[in-house]
């Protein structure tokens, strides 16, 4: 499933999710021929496919657009820390995350409907940064990356880079993200480099990087 405009003028487009579930956001941005166009659309498998998800018409009893199930997974957001709102566009509406525009997730409970909306929220902000490299990336490897991302310093580290692979410290202390020569940077509470080789089914860091993380500290994948 390809918007026609972005397919015509040669403008990658690419779905981003979790390849779990059925949900996933397509998204089509960038300037060709003079023209530039900003899609991000949510949307679900379709057989070997995908298509645009349909939304029910907005409710509009007491002058409302989203379910009660929603509302009262906003406000479980808002008492967890969260900024929570509404939004209206072209007779649409949604809810906003922490500054992040969502439409109104599928759920029957609060608690399925707040797990969906961060879990879009994730998506969202994890694609601006890395583009179609997010794609198919676990909700596991989402929630480690935001973490990075929550710092803006960090977010700006990871724009256009090449990312291979995403390692973790076995005691949870940094996550690191590799390219394809297994050189890339580390996170913690501060940013470092460091270049790392396969030892089994972890990794360990090499050189000058051994002696500076600690050649004890083992590090592994995150599936």
């Amino acid at each position: 499933m390809l918007f026609e405009t972005p397919s015509r003028i040669g403008i990658l487009q690419y779905v981003v999710y979790d390849p779990r579930g059925r949900e996933g956001v397509l998204i089509a941005e960038g300037c060709k021929k003079g023209v530039c166009v900003k899609y991000y659309v949510y949307v679900e498998k379709d057989g070997g496919g995908w298509r645009v998800r349909r939304f029910k018409r907005p409710r509009e009893e007491g002058g409302g657009c989203i379910k009660q199930q929603t509302a009262d997974a906003l406000w479980e957001l808002a008492e967890r820390g969260h900024e929570v709102g509404l939004w209206r566009e072209g007779g649409q509406c949604g809810v906003v995350v922490d500054g992040v525009k969502l439409f109104e997730p599928i759920c029957k409970t609060a608690e399925e409907c707040a797990k969906q909306l961060l879990w879009h929220k994730s998506v969202s902000r994890v694609a601006e940064v890395l583009g179609e490299k997010a794609t198919g990336l676990t909700h596991k490897q989402l929630s480690k990356l935001m973490k990075i991302l929550e710092n803006p310093q960090f977010a700006e580290a990871l724009r256009g880079a090449d990312i291979w692979l995403l390692l973790e410290a076995e005691d949870g202390s940094e996550i690191c993200v590799l390219d394809g020569r297994g050189a890339g940077l580390c996170f913690s509470e501060r940013m470092r480099r460091a270049e790392f080789e396969p030892a089994g089914a972890e990794y360990r860091p090499r050189g000058l990087y051994a002696y500076a993380a600690g050649t004890a500290k083992k590090y592994v994948p995150v599936f």
